[in-house]
């Protein structure tokens, strides 16, 4: 499957950048759009436990942009941390998108899920 052009276009046009001060908790509005890390680290936990340390190229928030189910994860920025973002709404109609990646994650399955990082061609 291949991502054309207008909606390459349309996915560029929406990404925005933010930036977080260490410390910060990433609130429900942040975890609505998929966040992708361009520096900094994000402090993933779930009932008070750490699960992992987000770094450049690892995302988040992909539960609410894409599969609109709540986050059962709470994020704070450890260090100054830039974000973009890209609303759901963008790549929720990408098949390549929706079936490779989040797809194959249930409601259920998305309390285990682990995150995916992004990896350069």
């Amino acid at each position: 499957m291949v991502i054309t052009f207008t909606v390459l276009g349309r996915i560029i046009d929406g990404v925005a950048e933010r930036n977080f001060q260490a410390n910060d908790f990433i609130n429900s509005k942040d975890i609505s759009v998929i966040n992708i890390i361009r520096s900094g680290l994000v402090e993933r936990t779930v009932d008070g436990k750490m699960l992992d340390v987000l770094k450049p190229q690892d995302f988040f928030g992909e539960e609410g942009a894409i599969l609109r189910t709540p986050s059962q994860y709470v994020l704070r920025a450890l260090t100054n941390t830039s974000v973009l973002q890209i609303p759901g709404e963008l790549l929720r109609d990408v098949p390549i998108i929706t079936m490779e990646n989040f797809g194959r994650l249930s409601t259920s399955e998305s309390s285990n899920y682990t995150g995916y990082r992004l990896v350069k061609s």
